[in-house]
C-alpha cells in the first residue's frame, strides 16, 4: 500500500479502488479443479476473485437477475425418485387386474412405456406387487426421473388433467408445508434481498422457502419481496425485490386454489405450451425484459426446459449481448457447462458466439453450487458495502488506502472459514450481524430472529444516502478494516464468535487478555446499552468503539501496550477523532492501536 502526495497535517484519505478483491492466495490451480459440490466458501471467494473479478461488484450494484432452480431446495424437499415412486405406488395400489378397462392400469402402463423397457425387463413387471419390489426397480426409476414431466402428463379419465400433480404428488401439502425450514441458499438470498441487491429473482420453484426465510429475518412484511405468478400480480406495487415464479407457487395455490392452481407448471404439455399460453404472456414479457436488461446468474437451474430455452431465444430479437463483456452477461453455477447452457449462450450472443465458443463457455462457468456460492456472495457483498462506506468516511482526495479494505476482507474470510453446510451456523452468523447492527444503531436488541441490513440500497447508491452519512456506519467500517489489518499482521487476534448473539460476535485477543467489542453509533446508544445492562463501562475486558467522538476521553500514552493495562474501566475508542488526527495510514493504525490499548 502506498501513500501518494500526502500533505503534512492533512487527515488521511481512506479512498481505495473497488475493482478486484484480492481474496486469492495463489492456489487457484488447485481450486479450479475442485468439483462444484466440494468447494468451500473460502475457496469460492478465491475462485470468484480469480475468474470473475467484477462479479461481486456487479451483484452489489443489482446488475444481475438471479435465475433459480430446484437444486437450491434439494436438501429440503424430496428428490424426484420418491415423487415418481409415489405416483407409481398410487396407481399400482388401485389396479383392478380383473377389469380390462381399469383406468389406473392403463395409466400405469403408459408410464412404464416411458421407461422403454426391454422384453427381458418387461418379464419382471408384476402389476400385483409394488414397483419397489421389482428386480428392475432401479432401472425404471432412473429412466422415469429423466422424463418426470411426461410422467406428470399422464391423464386418468374422469380426473382433472393435473390430477397426478395436484392430488397424487400433493403439491400444496409437500411444497407449501410450513414445517419445512429454509436452507442456507434461501437465507443468503433473503439477506441479499434485504440489503437491496437483488431487484429481481426468477425461479421455477414451487416452494415458498425464500419467502419463509424473509419472514424469519424481517417479519411478515410481504411488501419487501412480493411474489408474482399471474398477469394480475404484476399490477401490484413492487418491493425491494420481485420474485417471479414462472412455474407457479404452491403456497399461493394452497391459499387460493381457484386463482393459482392452474399456474402450476410441471407437465410436459404445459412446458411445451408455455411460450404460447396467453395466461403466461405478461410473465414472458417481464422475463424477456430481464433477459436483455440484466445480466443472468443461474443457480440450481439447468435451463433444460424448452420454455426457458425459447424465452432466451425470443429475447435475442429485442437485444443481443456481445462478447466479450465484463462482467459476463451469463454465469452458470454448475459443475460443467452442458448443451443446454451452451444453447442459451449461442442464442444470446448470436454473431459474436462463433469462433469464441470455448472462451464464452469458460467465462460463463462458475464451478460452485448454491450453498458455497450464495454464502460467498453474501459475505463478499458485505465487504463491498463496508468498503464503499470507508470511501464515505474519507476526508481528502490524495491518498488511497487499499489496506483498510483488505482488513475488512480479512474479517470476512474469518467468517467464511466457519461457514459449513449446516444452516444453523449460518443463521447464527446472520443473526449476530443483524442484532449487532440493531445494538449499534438503537442500543436495543432487535426482536429475536430478525436481521437488520447494513443498508437497503445497492453499493452505487450509498454515497447519496443521507442515513449512511449520518448514521456512523462509515466510521464503523474503518474500525473493522483496522481490526482486520492488525489481525493479519499479528498485532492481535480477532475472532468471529457467532454463538454470542448480543453483539457482532467480535473478540480481540492480545496475550492473555480477551476483550469483547461493541460498536455504538453515538453516545446515546452507549448509554442505552449500559442502562439495559448489556455493557458495563467498568468492565476492563470490554472495548466500546464509538463512530463519533466520545465525551470523556482517556489519556492516550505513547508506546501503550496492547491488551489490558491495569485500568478497571472499559476502553473507549472514538473513530471520528482517530480518523481526523491521522495524516498517513500508518498514523491511522498507530492511533487506533493506542486507543484500543488504553
Amino acid at each position: 500500500m502506498s501513500i501518494n502526495n500526502a500533505r503534512p497535517g492533512q487527515p488521511v484519505d481512506l479512498r481505495k479502488s473497488q475493482a478486484g478483491f484480492g481474496w486469492h492466495t495463489g492456489a487457484m490451480t488447485a481450486i479450479g479443479g475442485i468439483a462444484a459440490h466440494a468447494i468451500s466458501v473460502t475457496e469460492t471467494l478465491e475462485l470468484i476473485d480469480a475468474n470473475f473479478p467484477s462479479l461481486v461488484d456487479a451483484v452489489s450494484k443489482g446488475e444481475y437477475a438471479f435465475w433459480l432452480g430446484s437444486a437450491i431446495s434439494r436438501d429440503r424437499l424430496p428428490p424426484l425418485e420418491p415423487l415418481v415412486g409415489k405416483i407409481l405406488d398410487f396407481l399400482q395400489s388401485r389396479i383392478d387386474t380383473t377389469n380390462p378397462n381399469c383406468v389406473y392400469k392403463d395409466a400405469f402402463e403408459n408410464i412404464l412405456e416411458l421407461a422403454m423397457l426391454s422384453e427381458e425387463e418387461e418379464k419382471h413387471c408384476d402389476f400385483s406387487q409394488p414397483v419397489a419390489g421389482w428386480p428392475t426397480h432401479k432401472v425404471i426409476m432412473a429412466r422415469l426421473i429423466r422424463r418426470y414431466a411426461e410422467v406428470l402428463d399422464i391423464e386418468i379419465p374422469g380426473q382433472p388433467r393435473d390430477f397426478l400433480l395436484w392430488n397424487v404428488l400433493d403439491v400444496p401439502g409437500v411444497y407449501a408445508d410450513s414445517a419445512i425450514a429454509p436452507d442456507i441458499e434461501h437465507y443468503c438470498l433473503a439477506v441479499m434481498i434485504l440489503e437491496g441487491l437483488l431487484p429481481d429473482v426468477v425461479t421455477a420453484n414451487w416452494d415458498g422457502l425464500i419467502e419463509r426465510a424473509l419472514e424469519e429475518l424481517a417479519g411478515t412484511n410481504s411488501q419487501i419481496a412480493p411474489t408474482y405468478v399471474t398477469s394480475a400480480d404484476f399490477r401490484r406495487p413492487r418491493g425491494r425485490t420481485r420474485i417471479l415464479k414462472f412455474h407457479g407457487c404452491a403456497v399461493k395455490a394452497k391459499n387460493d386454489e381457484n386463482a393459482y392452481r392452474g399456474y402450476l407448471v410441471g407437465r410436459r404439455t404445459q412446458i411445451t405450451d408455455w411460450p404460447n399460453d396467453s395466461k403466461h404472456s405478461v410473465m414472458r414479457l417481464e422475463m424477456s425484459s430481464l433477459a436483455i436488461s440484466r445480466r443472468t446468474l443461474m443457480i440450481g437451474l439447468s435451463g433444460q426446459d424448452s420454455n426457458i430455452q425459447n424465452l432466451f431465444s425470443s429475447a435475442k430479437e429485442l437485444l443481443t449481448w456481445e462478447w466479450p463483456t465484463d462482467p459476463p452477461a451469463f454465469v452458470f453455477a454448475e459443475d460443467k457447462v452442458g448443451p443446454d447452457q451452451q444453447n442459451i449462450l449461442r442464442v444470446a450472443y448470436q454473431s459474436t458466439y462463433e469462433g469464441n465458443e470455448a472462451a464464452i463457455a469458460a467465462g460463463s462457468h462458475l464451478r460452485a453450487y448454491g450453498k458455497p456460492l450464495l454464502s460467498a456472495l453474501m459475505l463478499a457483498t458485505f465487504a463491498k458495502k463496508l468498503g464503499a462506506m470507508v470511501d464515505i468516511a474519507a476526508t481528502a482526495d490524495t491518498v488511497e488506502c487499499q489496506a483498510v479494505l483488505s482488513g475488512i476482507q480479512t474479517l470476512v474470510f474469518l467468517a467464511a472459514s466457519g461457514v459449513t453446510s449446516n444452516a444453523d451456523h449460518l443463521l447464527r452468523l446472520i443473526f449476530s450481524v443483524g442484532r449487532g447492527l440493531s445494538l449499534f444503531r438503537d442500543g436495543k436488541v432487535s426482536v429475536s430472529g430478525t436481521y437488520m441490513p447494513l443498508s437497503v440500497s445497492p453499493v452505487h447508491q450509498l454515497a447519496t444516502d443521507p442515513h449512511i452519512h449520518s448514521g456512523g456506519l462509515p466510521q464503523m467500517a474503518v474500525a473493522l478494516g483496522l481490526l482486520g489489518i492488525d489481525h493479519a499482521s499479528g498485532a492481535w487476534s480477532v475472532s468471529v464468535k457467532n454463538e454470542n448473539l448480543a453483539h457482532l460476535g467480535l473478540t480481540v485477543t492480545s496475550g492473555q487478555f480477551v476483550s469483547q467489542i461493541f460498536f455504538v453509533s453515538n453516545p446515546a446508544v452507549a448509554l442505552q446499552l449500559e442502562l439495559d445492562g448489556l455493557i458495563d463501562s467498568e468492565d476492563p475486558d470490554l472495548i466500546i468503539i464509538h463512530s463519533g467522538r466520545i465525551t470523556q476521553r482517556l489519556q492516550r500514552g505513547p508506546g501503550a501496550e496492547h491488551g489490558r493495562t491495569g485500568r478497571s474501566v472499559a476502553r473507549q475508542v472514538g473513530m471520528a477523532e482517530v480518523i481526523s488526527e491521522a495524516v498517513t495510514i500508518e498514523d491511522l493504525q498507530r492511533i487506533f492501536r493506542e486507543e484500543m490499548s488504553q
